[in-house]
């Protein structure tokens, strides 16, 4: 798997979803200190940012607001400049390690009985215009020897897209990979639906335009009966 460095605009053609899930994990073992992601870093889950960036990143947004023509000295725009920048943090920060988001267990039902969730809500900025784009995940698997706890899909859908902004087909397949590779299953299958509001409030406006993504992994890809069960459940 590759991924493209939003700073160099280069590709990382070395990263695995093995890669992608052993970042995920937080190692206890290791020093607490935070580390600054090196530019091809793709962990999913960034360092906090520290109370020194932040107040960097307060002032690069005052900045902004400031050459927009704001009126910073409004009450109604005086801690604009703090709320953005910790809003903008809170985007491209996950929470938790898939370690506990991915928590599993032992299931020796050896039939194909699938397991599908729906409506789980995300949000995430694009990464061209780091405008919005907000939508429901659905999330089918047939478990092989271990299931999830239903609760970790929602908490792996928050993570994951609180990696940095990203794409919505890349937040699709890095969902699904992340799946496919901790568990194991005899199938994974991703589905999103989502509106952007980089193309809502802007441009073409087009508020109502939905924008649908799929992945499919194992047995969803191989047999046809599969995917049409899943989208029956989740209908």
């Amino acid at each position: 798997m590759s991924f493209r460095n939003r700073t160099t605009g280069k590709m990382c053609t070395d990263v695995s979803p093995a890669d992608i899930g052993d970042r995920f994990v937080a190692d206890e073992q290791e020093s607490t200190e935070i580390q600054t992601p090196t530019p091809c870093d793709t962990s999913p889950l960034a360092a906090p940012a520290s109370q020194a960036s932040m107040q960097e990143l307060t002032v690069a947004c005052q900045l902004l607001l400031t050459q927009l023509g704001l009126p910073l000295q409004d009450e109604n725009f005086r801690e604009t400049p703090s709320r953005l920048a910790k809003a903008l943090v809170g985007f491209c920060t996950g929470y938790e390690p898939v370690e506990q988001a991915l928590t599993d267990f032992a299931y020796s039902n050896e039939a194909n009985s699938m397991v599908a969730l729906k409506d789980i809500t995300v949000s995430a900025l694009c990464p061209h215009h780091l405008f919005p784009w907000l939508g429901v995940v659905a999330i089918g698997y047939i478990p092989h020897k271990r299931v999830l706890g239903l609760s970790k899909l929602p908490r792996l859908v928050y993570a994951a897209s609180h990696v940095m902004p990203m794409m919505q087909e890349e937040f699709t397949d890095l969902v699904a990979d992340l799946i496919s590779t901790r568990m194991e299953p005899r199938g994974v299958i991703v589905r999103v639906a989502a509106k952007h509001t980089c193309m809502a409030c802007r441009g073409v406006e087009q508020p109502q335009t939905l924008t649908v993504t799929q992945a499919i992994r194992g047995v969803y890809r191989d047999v046809p009966a599969a995917r049409t069960e899943f989208a029956d459940l989740v209908r």
